[in-house]
Order: structure tokens, then C-alpha cells, then sequence
């Protein structure tokens, strides 16, 4: 059977909680927090759902955590949110599984609400990031230039193909 747990981010209070039931009735969940628990309107808060998934250490990763993730000791560390996108759990644009399990050392360095400083979006820094393609590693982009070039090519094959489509139809009804 699934784990499913949850993590809560009040908005107003800025603070992350444990949650510990969520009555859909009510819309009310408990968080709890000092061996204390409240019941707070889900309106407040941000529900962060367990991904399933753990890193290096053992520790849960929830959706928003950001992770660190090396492939080899002595390589550079890429560092990104984990997020959901169409029912599937993301790691910048890839399947989170796929990165995390080809990778030695995966560590949770912290939350996107809690610590947005450590995502390092500054243009001006180098960030690396996985491509959404292939997975290789890439400088300050989504997708690697192997990748790149071939969605261009890609792109223009599909564009060259509806002209002559267009111009097969234009044919038809002229003659």
C-alpha cells in the first residue's frame, strides 16, 4: 500500500507543519507542530504531498523540496524543485525517479517556500539542470543543444512539410 502523507505550508505564518488528518467535510486539516495539534482551514495553508520517493539519507521527499542531486562524488551538484505536473513528479523537467535513482547522492536541502534562495534561479549564475530530453546535464538551460538542434530541425521539417501540403491542396482546387 501507498504512503500517503502530507506536509502543510501556512500561508500567513510562513511555517511548515506536519499534517496529521484532513477532513474534507469541514475543510479543515490538523497540523501539528511542539507535540501540539490544531485544526486550520485548508484555505490557509499550501498541502505538500509525499512523493514516494527518499533520498541518500532516507529522508521523504515532498513536492517543493528542493534537491541536490550527484551523479559522482567529485561532479558539480545540480539542484532543483521537485514539482507535480500532470500526475507526474517532476525534478526540473524530468521523471524524478529516472534522475534520482541514476545519481549516487540525492539530498533534500530544503523546501522552495521555506528556502527559496537555495534554487539559485540568478541568471548570472551558473545553473545545472538535467535535460528534459535526455537527461544529460546542461548550463542555463532546459535542453542540451543535441536536443535543441534536433527539436529546430524538428520544427522545421514539420514547417516545410505543411507548405507542401498547402500547396498540394492549392493544386487540387485549381485544376
Amino acid at each position: 500500500m501507498n504512503d500517503i502523507s502530507f506536509r502543510a505550508w501556512h500561508n500567513e505564518r510562513e511555517w511548515m507543519y506536519e499534517v496529521t488528518s484532513i477532513n474534507l467535510k469541514t475543510g479543515t486539516l490538523a497540523i501539528e507542530y511542539d507535540e501540539m495539534s490544531e485544526r486550520v482551514p485548508m484555505k490557509d495553508v499550501t498541502l505538500l504531498p509525499f512523493t514516494g520517493l527518499y533520498d541518500t539519507r532516507g529522508r521523504r521527499i515532498y513536492v517543493r523540496d528542493i534537491v541536490e542531486c550527484v551523479y559522482e562524488p567529485w561532479d558539480t551538484p545540480t539542484i532543483d524543485q521537485v514539482h507535480m505536473n500532470g500526475g507526474r513528479i517532476l525534478y526540473g523537467n524530468c521523471i524524478a525517479a529516472h534522475v534520482f535513482n541514476s545519481h549516487e547522492f540525492v539530498h533534500v536541502i530544503g523546501n522552495a517556500l521555506e528556502h527559496p534562495e537555495r534554487l539559485n534561479k540568478n541568471k548570472d549564475d551558473e545553473v545545472k539542470r538535467h535535460c528534459g530530453v535526455c537527461h544529460e546535464i546542461t548550463l542555463n538551460q532546459d535542453w542540451c543543444d543535441k536536443c535543441l538542434r534536433h527539436s529546430e530541425e524538428m520544427r522545421a521539417e514539420i514547417q516545410r512539410r505543411k507548405a507542401e501540403k498547402q500547396k498540394r491542396r492549392e493544386g487540387r482546387s485549381s485544376g
